[in-house]
């Protein structure tokens, strides 16, 4: 990294720079010419992040978003600060849950006043609601209204399903398709507004270079049913399977014994669908806010087709060479 670039470049910190959002907002970061410093449990599992700029542009730090004088120490000299911390969807810990997504994030905004931070992007979630029977929409509706209490120039970043090569939505039920002759959906009627990751990034930056404060619904270019969304996954992945819609009921008992083996099991098996997840799936996760009219991108979302394809061939019968097998069966016809 040149000399130019340590002394004059504003330096960013990114809570949760090593998650599935966080690595595409850092490799953005680094490629405007930020110096970066992400702030993370274990610096040891973000290693990958220092390859992606100059020697010294991107910065580990070890951090408890619970812990005050920990965030602190994160944001000495820093100009913005970002917020990616994403926890885990399929959490069954309400208190944690609540910790992570209440308490962090009220941390991370009390440090950003004392620091004079000039910009804090905090992630939500598109649905969120204070009134919602789901407790993650709940908690962060909860924490979108303290921080708009606390930092009074917030970027609330409110993403539908966001999918890219590392997601856990595709890439589950296109697993799902190699072993099971069947795929259950929950509610697949329910309307979604999938936004590539690498659009949500490029998205940080338009915020970061414009003075729009508030909070912002993200979501892409289509609205597509569950069941929708999983048709075009099978047709990529050539895969012919039964797709059926699991009556709340059945799913709730399902969701229960996932549970059970999770608690049994010390958390070694992870649950793949809970309660709260089900509560989420009552709803269309969709694009109603008319503030997101008054925005104009600098950039063009992209489509689910157009990236779907580049990560889900290996779940293809014959991976990246079912292309070649399908020539060479149309040649012999």
């Amino acid at each position: 990294m040149n000399n130019k670039l340590k002394t004059t470049s504003p330096i960013v910190t990114v809570f949760g720079g090593s998650g599935f959002i966080g690595r595409y907002v850092v490799s953005s970061l680094v490629k405007s010419g930020y110096r970066v410093r992400v702030a993370v449990r274990n610096p040891n599992d973000a290693l990958f992040l220092k390859t992606l700029g100059q020697v010294g542009q991107v910065e580990l730090l070890r951090c408890d978003i619970l812990n005050y004088k920990s965030v602190s120490s994160t944001m000495k000299n820093a100009t913005f600060v970002i917020n990616c911390v994403a926890g885990n969807l399929y959490e069954t810990n309400y208190n944690k849950m609540k910790q992570i997504y209440v308490d962090g994030s009220k941390n991370i905004a009390k440090n950003a006043i004392d620091h004079n931070i000039k910009k804090f992007i905090h992630f939500s979630s598109l649905g969120s609601d204070i009134n919602s029977e789901s407790m993650y929409f709940r908690y962060k509706a909860e924490a979108e209204k303290n921080l708009i209490k606390i930092f009074k120039k917030i970027i609330i970043l409110k993403p539908s399903i966001v999918f890219g090569a590392e997601d856990k939505f595709f890439n589950n039920f296109a697993s799902m398709s190699v072993i099971s002759p069947i795929i259950p959906l929950i509610n697949s009627k329910a309307m979604f507004q999938p936004i590539y990751v690498g659009d949500i990034a490029k998205c940080v930056m338009f915020f970061l270079k414009n003075d729009h404060y508030g909070s912002f619904e993200l979501g892409g270019p289509e609205k597509v049913s569950f069941k929708n969304l999983i048709v075009k996954m099978l047709k990529i992945v050539k895969r012919k399977k039964i797709i059926i819609d699991l009556p709340f009921p059945i799913a709730k008992i399902l969701a229960f014994q996932f549970y059970v083996i999770d608690k049994i099991s010390f958390g070694f098996f992870s649950p793949k669908i809970t309660l709260d997840n089900i509560r989420q799936l009552q709803k269309d996760n969709v694009i109603e806010s008319l503030s997101n009219d008054q925005l104009v991108y600098d950039f063009e979302f992209v489509s689910i087709e157009s990236v779907l394809p580049s990560y889900l061939y290996q779940y293809r019968p014959y991976g990246q060479y079912s292309d070649l097998k399908d020539s060479a069966n149309d040649l012999k016809n």
